[in-house]
């Protein structure tokens, strides 16, 4: 038989053999879009759309379809996830909820599209717009966020909650006041995962909210996201725009990581507190 400190040791070495080689190919992919969108990326492109050479339509797009996606996602998501967690944990229906949910997390994005396309472009009739594809994002967003936050509302202790009950507070109030203030910093982290998760999609916008070359002004008209320009600007021997287009869009989802990790550890400060 084989020592268990041989096995151990072997079960290790594979492991971080296994992590070192993930984040190989994380910084490959990230070192190759940095270093052709940094030699193809320009002021002049932030500034100006597509018709003057720039990708300030698709960053545009990309924030309110990303931005009003994920807020109607949480709308909908925060309310779930307490319920399952808090009101209902153990039961039938509960299950039944989570496992549409986890189906629903496995659906690939291009079916998602499909829906969005039948259902709010032509059943709807909101043709290709951003508003179609908000609709479309947040549907796509609401599993992942969902199970997220349940997990998150779950962890919190129950002493807590009987702390609460035992001040006088009523249920909705100690889910308010206690759980909610408790598992912030993860509700914020599902939220802003969410949110880099809905902003790289290409296939549920291009089905919905269609590709134009101009800055948004309306919900209704058509609008282009960093993903679907890389793929389109790709497709034609755009390149420069292409590399343009996914650098910024990766510098973007960085920022937001950052942005969640500084706001989540400052927000546990204030819970221990």
């Amino acid at each position: 038989m084989i020592d268990e400190r041989l096995e151990e040791k072997i079960f290790k070495n594979l492991s971080r053999a296994i992590m070192y080689i993930l984040i190989g190919i994380l910084f490959l992919i990230i070192g190759m879009v940095f270093y052709r969108g940094l030699d193809a990326i320009t002021f002049s492109m932030l500034l100006n759309n597509e018709l003057h050479g720039g990708i300030l339509h698709a960053i545009v797009g990309t924030l309110w379809i990303g931005g009003y996606g994920t807020a109607l996602a949480f709308a909908i998501s925060l309310p779930s996830a307490l319920y399952l967690a808090e009101y209902d944990r153990g039961s039938r229906f509960a299950s039944i909820i989570r496992l549409l949910q986890n189906t629903l997390m496995g659906v690939p994005s291009i079916v998602l599209g499909l829906f969005g396309y039948l259902v709010f472009v032509l059943a709807l009739g909101l043709n290709y717009s951003a508003l179609a594809a908000i609709l479309t994002i947040a549907i796509f967003e609401v599993p992942l966020m969902t199970g997220t936050m349940e997990e998150v509302i779950s962890m919190v202790p129950d002493e807590l909650r009987s702390a609460s009950y035992a001040l006088g507070a009523s249920r909705i109030e100690t889910s308010l006041n206690v759980t909610i203030r408790q598992a912030w910093p993860g509700i914020l982290t599902a939220t802003i995962i969410s949110l880099g998760r809905g902003i790289g999609e290409t296939a549920p916008i291009l089905w919905t909210a269609g590709f134009s070359e101009y800055v948004p002004t309306s919900p209704l008209q058509e609008a282009a996201t960093l993903p679907t320009a890389t793929y389109i600007y790709f497709n034609e021997g755009e390149t420069t725009l292409a590399f343009a287009a996914a650098f910024v869009l990766i510098v973007m989802i960085l920022i937001f990581s950052g942005i969640s990790r500084i706001l989540s550890r400052r927000l546990e400060k204030n819970v221990a507190q």
